[in-house]
């Protein structure tokens, strides 16, 4: 297995609720440096939902458990059944169902989106533990990274106005009479 011990000791922290210290593409670009081809391979898969490592392997596990988790609940709230809406999945963690039932408790929409981000970055870090200086931790970087990345796109103004937006695009819509 290779080591990263100079890329990974030399990327930045990661604060919660801090801008991201660098961008994906320079991520990325640091890493085609450092890491061996199949590594990068991996790299990329990972972040398109893919993978074959056993990181990727249980990173899609847990995201499946969270998505359904959150499906699950959604459907309970609006009674109906969850089950059209969940993906097939042989794995149950009732921490990670526990956390997501927490987050959706939250009162502010803003609030569950964060918890449920910072959900899957802890998730991510604890499938890297046990090699802090493998390609394990560099996947994990990524996606928290990516989490961060997006998390700082949201801009409650930007926000506001597109739901302006379609609110007036709905209300102006000519209605169906039937």
């Amino acid at each position: 297995m290779t080591r990263y011990w100079y890329l990974v000791a030399s990327l930045p922290s990661i604060a919660p609720g801090a801008p991201p210290p660098m961008t994906m593409q320079r991520f990325r670009t640091l890493c085609s440096e450092h890491l061996v081809p199949r590594d990068l391979l991996e790299f990329d898969a990972v972040l398109g939902g893919g993978g074959r490592s056993a990181f990727a392997r249980a990173w899609v596990t847990a995201d499946v458990q969270i998505r359904n988790a959150i499906a699950r609940a959604r459907a309970a709230r609006h009674g109906v059944d969850a089950e059209r809406f969940v993906r097939p999945s042989d794995a149950l963690d009732l921490t990670l169902a526990r956390r997501v039932q927490d987050a959706l408790g939250a009162p502010d929409p803003g609030e569950r989106e964060r918890q449920l981000d910072d959900l899957r970055c802890d998730v991510a870090r604890e499938l890297a533990r046990a090699e802090p200086f493998g390609l394990e931790t560099v996947l994990a970087y990524a996606i928290v990274l990516a989490i961060v990345e997006r998390r700082a796109t949201r801009d409650v103004v930007r926000g506001r106005a597109a739901l302006a937006t379609q609110l007036a695009a709905l209300v102006s819509a000519p209605r169906n009479s039937a």
